[in-house]
């Protein structure tokens, strides 16, 4: 149960940071206002770049939906759930969010010789949430 909590836990900070950013970016389009980084580059860059969609969706909107559903897979087994597959969900759903924030991390970095401190920040918690999906299958 304490690693959902701390998936939970994660999930939550994650969608609170993509939606921020998301929010920015809106902000940025709709009212010319910077967005701004905590460290560093220049996130409009990153974000605005081609490579801030997804199938025509922004990186920040799927991200969004990826935290919901953690969120959800988490608190439904912390309801005390029996539903058997929710470890391989949650598993599944946090290696394909690893994949992409890697992906995405090299493209900053090599393509585009710009980062963004949001961005780089929802990387560490998908990996975090990845390292300890891991540990729902250590007995």
């Amino acid at each position: 149960m304490t690693y959902y909590i701390s998936i939970l836990i994660l999930s939550i900070v994650g969608a609170v940071n993509a939606s921020y950013l998301y929010w920015q970016y809106r902000q940025k389009i709709k009212n010319q206002r910077p967005m701004t980084c905590l460290f560093g580059q220049d996130c409009e860059a990153v974000v605005g770049s081609q490579w801030g969609k997804t199938l025509g969706v922004k990186n920040e909107i799927v991200g969004t939906l990826f935290y919901l559903a953690l969120i959800s897979l988490s608190a439904w087994q912390l309801s005390g759930s029996d539903f058997p597959k929710i470890p391989e969900a949650v598993l599944f759903i946090a290696i394909i969010a690893a994949i992409a924030s890697s992906y995405l991390l090299v493209i900053q970095f090599s393509v585009l010789k710009n980062f963004c401190s949001w961005c780089i920040f929802s990387a560490v918690i998908n990996y975090l949430i990845l390292f300890t999906s891991i540990f729902l299958f250590v007995k």
